[in-house]
């Protein structure tokens, strides 16, 4: 019996887990490929005796089909082929047609959302699933010419939308390469000639642009007696003016070492310029992002010891989960600095005429609140509006005998009306020698306008050197791909090849955060560095939309990237810790369902389906994990390559 009915019909007939032999004679397969093509709706008698039997039906057609149906149901489960007053109906699990539709639409979708990345995944997915035409082992079935063409327009509109997608994501070549090909299919599709044309302009070769042009505009003129559209036309004129821009996708520079911090002379340097026009009476508000462990309270720390040098006024204050539920808790606690930085007997001095505002929340004995306050202060917003006068007013009041330098580090764990306060800071503070700088995660960032974002990237090599010494500097960053916290704790553990556990407990708690994307990035860490979207799809039982969202959460958390088509884990480091908090009994049922999903594909390589060697985990016991990407760890699953898709 088949415990999950997945069935492909893109190509020759196949039913995972299940051996061609088992469906018996060729007249079982056809009533499987009738039943499947209209899976969950009734097909009635007449219509599989014509198909079955075309215009030679046997003398008793319906005992025959029953005699049919009873072989199937033999080899599939009594209960997959239901009898119905309308004829018979087969229930499966997966169809792949159904899938290609799936993947189509939500790959249109996303890159109408401009989710770029997501877009060519989906895309990618679909099209993996094309092993041939539909129904290629029924050439001659009539019964089938309806859906083989709606076939071949989804697939034809998948093709477009993943050269689209390749165009937008700047991945040239990938781009002409499938635009190319929907006009090897359709000579005439005027959308796949602009993708081509741009790709090719936009890739430094004009002159191929204007040739591909140049015949499908006779081919168009000779055969349909037609010209390009208007949009064909204004993109061949733009390549003629040389109005498209020959560029690439532009790559992360790194920066250079400094003495204070190795690898952040140039935040160091913006955060310098922020201040030099703060001092010049310009309040500025500058907000440092990236990922977790990537060195932003570090950068903060060692920037604060050397604007203290220069004269300027420092408070620093962290933002922590507790103070979530405690509206301006950082702001207040950088005005009770403050105050506490002066004798108890002039502390109202910093306070002044907000005292009253702001002295009962900071444990300042103050004048009772006037009238028009406490009326403002019942109301939600004209009390947030009280408090962040209030707030501005403080701190202009303090910067009046020199710069005052706010730094608030973790504002990803602010409370919103923090962030409120911080997006009106600019313009609050323009006119005051203030500089507001605070940290957070790049993946929970709010946009804010009028702040300067400073993007804190990975170290480079001459940065780890500096660092872990140009013994092992070569190693370590290799293995951490730069990344401050995986590098100083690898080089801690010394020789000892077990994940940190500092490390694994970083990785775990930024993906606790993910919602409910974690439980998927967790299982697709299992089955390798490269996310097959179909295979993680088929493993975990989750649809492809929702799959995409949780896919595009990993990648907005710095989890996963874009590589060319696909999602791969931005780091193995953080590939290993996230398997590493998979149980062993999960990881092998992972394990199993990935290599038996692969198994079915066509030109599966056999070491791909092999079962993971063990490596050490957290318990000590081996766990690798297949498709482990370092040094001499085990293959990656990955799906076999099978023929090229036909047309």
């Amino acid at each position: 019996m088949v415990r999950n009915l997945r069935v492909r019909l893109l190509g020759d007939l196949q039913v995972e887990g299940c051996e061609p032999a088992r469906l018996g004679r060729r007249q079982v397969r056809t009533l499987l490929k009738i039943l499947a093509l209209h899976h969950d709706q009734a097909v009635g008698l007449d219509m599989l005796v014509d198909c079955l039997w075309r215009d030679d039906p046997p003398a008793r057609p319906a005992d025959q089909v029953s005699v049919l149906v009873s072989r199937l149901r033999a080899v599939l489960d009594a209960d997959r082929v239901r009898r119905t007053g309308a004829g018979y109906a087969l229930a499966v699990d997966w169809l792949d047609l159904d899938a290609l539709k799936e993947y189509a639409a939500e790959s249109d979708r996303r890159l109408a959302g401009g989710a770029v990345g997501a877009g060519r995944v989906a895309a990618a997915a679909g099209l993996s699933l094309v092993r041939g035409p539909l129904l290629a082992d029924e050439p001659d079935a009539g019964w089938a010419d309806a859906e083989r063409s709606a076939a071949d327009r989804v697939l034809s509109r998948l093709h477009q939308t993943a050269a689209a997608a390749a165009l937008a994501a700047g991945d040239w070549a990938n781009a002409a390469e499938l635009a190319n090909q929907v006009l090897e299919a359709d000579p005439y599709d005027e959308l796949a000639l602009r993708v081509l044309m741009d790709a090719l302009a936009r890739s430094g070769r004009p002159a191929s642009a204007l040739s591909a042009y140049a015949e499908v505009r006779e081919r168009l003129a000779e055969e349909l007696g037609v010209s390009p559209s208007a949009a064909t036309e204004a993109l061949h004129t733009a390549i003629l003016l040389d109005e498209v821009p020959a560029t690439g996708r532009l790559e992360e520079s790194s920066t250079g070492g400094a003495e204070e911090l190795p690898g952040r002379a140039g935040a160091i340097r913006e955060l310098d310029a922020l201040l030099d026009r703060a001092e010049r009476g310009h309040g500025q508000v500058g907000m440092v992002e990236g990922e977790a462990g990537i060195g932003k309270s570090r950068l903060l720390q060692v920037w604060s010891q050397l604007v203290a040098g220069r004269g300027a006024q420092v408070v620093s204050v962290p933002c922590d989960e507790l103070g979530r539920a405690l509206p301006l808790q950082p702001l207040l606690d950088v005005v009770d600095v403050l105050v506490r930085q002066r004798a108890p007997d002039v502390a109202e001095e910093v306070l002044g005429p907000d005292v009253a505002v702001l002295g009962p929340l900071l444990g300042v004995q103050a004048e009772p609140a006037g009238a028009t306050q406490l009326a403002a202060l019942t109301d939600p917003g004209a009390g947030r509006a009280l408090l962040f006068a209030a707030l501005f007013s403080v701190l202009r009041r303090q910067a009046e005998h020199e710069p005052l330098v706010v730094i608030t580090d973790d504002v990803h764990l602010a409370d919103s009306a923090t962030i409120a306060w911080l997006g009106q800071a600019a313009r609050r503070l323009a006119d005051a020698p203030v500089a507001v700088v605070a940290a957070r995660r790049a993946e929970e960032a709010v946009p804010l306008l009028g702040v300067m974002t400073i993007p804190l990237g990975k170290l480079d090599l001459d940065a780890a050197a500096v660092i872990v010494g140009p013994d092992r500097a070569s190693e370590l960053h290799a293995r951490s791909g730069g990344h401050p916290l995986f590098l100083v704790e690898l080089a801690a553990a010394g020789a000892d090849e077990e994940l940190p556990a500092s490390i694994r407990d970083a990785v775990e708690e930024r993906c606790a955060r993910a919602g409910a994307a974690a439980a998927t990035l967790r299982a697709a860490a299992v089955i390798g560095p490269e996310v097959d979207l179909d295979l993680v799809a088929a493993v975990t039982a989750t649809a492809p939309g929702v799959l995409l969202d949780h896919l595009e959460e990993g990648m907005r958390r710095r989890f996963l990237v874009e590589k060319g088509p696909a999602f791969v884990f931005a780091h193995t480091l953080v590939r290993e810790a996230l398997a590493s908090t998979v149980g062993a009994s999960r990881a092998a049922y992972l394990h199993r369902e990935a290599a038996r999903a692969l198994g079915a594909r066509p030109g599966a390589d056999p070491l791909a389906v092999a079962p993971p060697r063990p490596a050490r985990g957290r318990t000590g016991a081996r766990l690798d994990h297949v498709g482990d990407s370092r040094p001499g760890g085990g293959r990656p699953l990955r799906p076999g390559r099978g023929p090229a898709p036909a047309r």
